[in-house]
């Protein structure tokens, strides 16, 4: 009896101290985040991190949610930059920050949101960005044990979206709802197709890549300068899910 008394305090033990470790990392969830750093003390963390670069305006705080707040600065350079900013366990953290102009992807809240981030100089003359979502072709045929066939496939996609520049030069913009079904769709079938192919005799390990792309224009519809350079330093926290956005 005392023998089965010792191993069910064991147990609740166990399940006391795995409760307190998930507690542990997950209890800034369930409290509302702290106000957000001021402007003076973003500077200070901003160079306190940042390489190669000072920091020496912030442009504005641009609050996505209560735990996630995008931030555009001006270097002493004259140039613009973009970073990003979650609430966590250990409260507001920087988790990317980037020299670069050119618009970026930030995924958050586990991947449920997408947003496209840029920020162009104020003295800048592109108007207008023109947002492309392709996909490449997809076919796959794959043979299970019993001998049954399976043919998928996706067809080529093109999506486009256009998107006027704000006067000041920085926004964040979410990625348009049909875009985000087809994204939602396309990962899906990854994950189905990956965990068929497990039970077939031809594994395949096919990969759907989606890419994102935009091209700039000035009001006339004609290309703008590139005096400002789409390229720069950056860095960030493993976490982070900030993505290039390629010029096409």
């Amino acid at each position: 009896m005392k023998s089965i008394n010792k191993k069910i305090t064991a147990k609740i033990i166990i399940i006391i101290i795995t409760f307190v470790i998930i507690l542990s990392q997950t209890w800034h969830t369930f409290l509302p985040a702290r106000p957000f750093y001021s402007n003076e003390i973003l500077l200070k963390e901003l160079n306190n991190v940042v390489y190669g670069i000072t920091v020496e305006n912030i442009i504005d705080t641009v609050h996505i949610d209560e735990r996630n707040v995008f931030v555009p600065f001006i270097t002493t350079r004259n140039q613009p930059g973009m970073s990003y900013w979650t609430y966590g366990n250990k409260g507001w953290q920087l988790v990317s920050y980037i020299q670069n102009p050119a618009p970026h992807l930030w995924t958050i809240n586990n991947g449920e949101e997408k947003y496209i981030t840029y920020y162009f100089h104020p003295e800048s003359d592109v108007a207008t960005i023109d947002f492309y979502l392709t996909g490449e072709r997809y076919y796959s045929q794959s043979t299970s044990y019993d001998g049954a066939t399976t043919q998928q496939y996706i067809p080529k996609i093109q999506m486009k979206f256009s998107h006027d520049v704000s006067e000041v030069g920085f926004n964040v913009v979410p990625i348009p709802e049909i875009w985000d079904k087809v994204w939602n769709e396309y990962v899906h079938f990854e994950k189905t197709q990956l965990a068929e192919d497990v039970e077939t005799w031809f594994y395949s390990a096919p990969h759907i890549s989606l890419r994102v792309g935009w091209i700039a224009k000035t009001a006339d519809g004609s290309s703008p300068s590139h005096d400002t350079p789409y390229t720069g330093t950056g860095g960030g926290t493993k976490s982070a899910k900030v993505d290039y956005i390629y010029l096409e």
